[in-house]
């Protein structure tokens, strides 16, 4: 899982009043929230500074977390002192990256450790926005390398978050490169609750997974069946549940009478249902069968597997 960071230099220019500056740290402590609920760990890494970097005249990050006479989100203030109240700082994991070598990134001529370190782990950094140089959503970061052999130089690009604007346009690019920590089928079953907490695998789904290499072809359209699926339930405010973006359907009549057994499961409740709808990788003959209950914000996952036989094809 993922850890966020923080673009420290994103602090650097000050905000008018102490209101404003408030009013940032609330915004970019809900960025932080909606990070945490895509995927990213709820740890916010930072520079060992972060507490004393100034964001109004006089009014540092920690002026910010504890005062009480703005008018602030107290939750937001409490969850943001725990999210960067742990190490290892950015500096000490840049630091254990290196080997033989000299390593430095820069940002427009400045030295850089949050852009420098997201750009090491191809990931993304959170920053403030009172500075127009970080109103943008890609930053172009400078990597310098120096060892025996000579230096180099290269530019990197990193994604950078300042609004929520900036997470919509990168979500799903994002929520991609979180999935690439799923590399297999236990993995998938060990991270469902951070990635799929509308799902609910039963026995059988379970066992299914637990065989899967991840090194299978199809197992890449598991996982984004399964994100519809789980994304189709979170975001259901009224009407019939229909997934968007997967092919599914639901059994024939005829089958369920002759083959109904065939496709009943044991959920986690401990009820044993007979499933119908299931989405299909048509590519590789596989079949997943779900069972949505709306008023419970649940998608019961029976079967992942081999095409089950049907009246038109019984084998």
């Amino acid at each position: 899982m993922k850890d966020q960071l923080f673009n420290e230099v994103s602090a650097g220019t000050c905000y008018t009043s102490r209101q404003d500056a408030a009013s940032a740290m609330e915004r970019m402590s809900l960025l932080i929230q909606k990070l945490s609920e895509i995927g990213f760990s709820n740890q916010l890494r930072v520079t060992r500074d972060f507490a004393t970097r100034t964001i109004s005249t006089g009014y540092t990050i920690k002026n910010w977390a504890i005062d009480r006479s703005i008018d602030t989100d107290r939750d937001l203030q409490r969850n943001l002192l725990l999210a960067a109240s742990k190490g290892p700082y950015i500096e000490d994991l840049l630091e254990d990256a290196q080997d033989d070598f000299l390593v430095e990134y820069k940002f427009q001529g400045t030295e850089v450790f949050g852009l420098g370190l997201a750009s090491l782990w191809n990931t993304c950094t959170v920053s403030l926005d009172a500075d127009p140089a970080f109103s943008d959503d890609s930053l172009v970061v400078s990597f310098y390398k120096a060892d025996d052999v000579g230096e180099e130089e290269s530019q990197i690009n990193v994604v950078n978050l300042a609004s929520l604007e900036h997470l919509e346009t990168h979500r799903n690019s994002l929520r991609e490169s979180l999935f690439l920590d799923i590399s297999s089928g236990p993995a998938l079953l060990e991270k469902a609750p951070l990635f799929f907490p509308s799902l609910s695998f039963g026995k059988s789904a379970q066992s299914q997974l637990t065989a899967m290499t991840g090194s299978e072809p199809f197992f890449p359209e598991i996982v984004r069946h399964l994100d519809v699926l789980n994304a189709t339930m979170k975001d259901l405010e009224s009407g019939a549940f229909a997934p968007r973006g997967i092919s599914w359907s639901t059994e024939s009549q005829p089958t369920l009478e002759m083959y109904g057994q065939r496709r009943e499961f044991g959920c986690l409740d401990g009820e044993v249902r007979r499933f119908s709808l299931h989405s299909k990788l048509m590519a590789a003959n596989k079949r997943i069968y779900f069972f949505p209950i709306v008023n419970e914000q649940t998608v019961h996952i029976g079967y992942v597997g081999d095409h089950l036989p049907t009246v038109r094809f019984k084998s």
